[in-house]
């Protein structure tokens, strides 16, 4: 099992001693920065305990067609993104029954940081003395933003982003990419197989050269250019968001159709993808800010003559050099905390716009 994910091969090799040795944790927590895999791990993992006797597979082909009744997702839902009271009532009534086909029940719950406290609080007996037939498996990038209550009742793997050759080599072996946009695919993807394979799909990120474009300029000369700035490409999330829910809809119904369902079974995939389109944006607004952080990092680096080997956004290394030689850049620390009130503002479902406007404000673009 897990032969098919690239990285984090120490908990490849954490996951299938725990089985082999019968130590498996009712309750994980699968930690660790975006699109690097740990919902694959996660089914991965509910192959590996669920297909030990099954010699004719039919476990395994219901895993990998999203079908099987003993693993269950819960998403966050409807336009806040959140997980409902009503889905974690749900999750702790259904932990404690019995299996359908399988030994084993797996409940997988993405973004588990978008539980709400009285949801997470209501699920703490469940954590701590989880059916022995269940396996629970939180996945968050933000750990800290869970109750330490919960933190304490999960045993922890903590996966870290895969490495740029690792990238590099799967782009060019498995999708016959030309090992030199392999390779500068897996720079921009930080650390994300996923990504890479977006960027191979669609020949880069128009978004982010766009943005990068902007901030070579160092400033505009008017208050309008900056806001017709700002509109294009909050204009480009929001499209992408349109673009995201078709394939959404697609992944949650696995090839079954809506006609088909309930009333109650369709308002549940509409819920889920509302809040599904919802965290891909709230996703894309943090990956353009994560953007901008490695622009001022990348300047910084040059202005204090660090090793350019270490630069992230090497195609703009020259305009960068221009610039450290005209002016000392804002200091790191100052456009560090600028993104974290950004990122607070985005939390409190301040609009992209306006966080964006106010960012460039604040980083003296006018």
């Amino acid at each position: 099992m897990f032969e098919n994910i690239i990285g984090n091969d120490h908990i490849k090799d954490y996951l299938n001693r725990m089985v082999e040795t019968q130590t498996i944790g009712n309750s994980l927590l699968f930690a660790g920065p975006e699109g690097i895999g740990k919902s694959l791990f996660a089914i991965e993992l509910a192959k590996l305990v669920m297909c030990q006797n099954d010699p004719h597979g039919s476990h395994k082909h219901k895993i990998e067609t999203g079908n099987h009744p003993d693993i269950r997702h819960f998403r966050p839902e409807g336009k806040s993104g959140i997980h409902s009271i009503e889905s974690m009532r749900q999750f702790n009534d259904d932990v404690y029954l019995h299996p359908f086909e399988a030994k084993w029940k797996v409940y997988i719950i993405h973004d588990a940081h978008r539980m709400m406290t009285y949801s997470a609080n209501a699920l703490l007996k469940t954590f701590e003395e989880p059916s022995k037939q269940s396996i629970i498996i939180l996945l968050t990038h933000s750990p800290e933003a869970l109750l330490p209550t919960v933190l304490s009742r999960c045993r922890t793997l903590h996966f870290h982003r895969v490495r740029d050759r690792d990238i590099s080599m799967f782009l060019t072996d498995q999708h016959h990419s030309p090992s030199d946009e392999a390779r500068r695919y897996a720079e921009m993807a930080g650390g994300s197989v996923g990504k890479a394979l977006k960027l191979m799909q669609k020949g880069g990120d128009p978004l982010r050269d766009r943005v990068l474009e902007f901030l070579a300029k160092g400033c505009v000369s008017t208050y309008a250019e900056l806001t017709d700035f700002v509109k294009e490409i909050s204009s480009q999330v929001d499209i992408s968001k349109k673009e995201a829910e078709t394939t959404i809809r697609e992944e949650l119904l696995a090839g079954s159709s809506i006609d088909d369902m309930s009333a109650t079974q369709r308002n549940g995939i509409n819920k889920e993808v509302e809040g599904a389109v919802a965290m891909r944006q709230l996703h894309g607004a943090h990956s353009l800010l994560d953007i901008i952080i490695t622009w001022y990092r990348d300047v910084q680096l040059l202005y204090l003559g660090g090793d350019n080997r270490y630069i992230i956004n090497k195609d703009y290394e020259p305009v960068m050099q221009e610039m450290v030689i005209v002016a000392e850049p804002l200091p790191l620390e100052e456009v560090q905390e600028m993104i974290k009130s950004a990122r607070a503002s985005l939390a409190r479902s301040t609009s992209l716009s306006i966080c964006l406007e106010n960012l460039f404000l604040k980083l003296n673009f006018l």
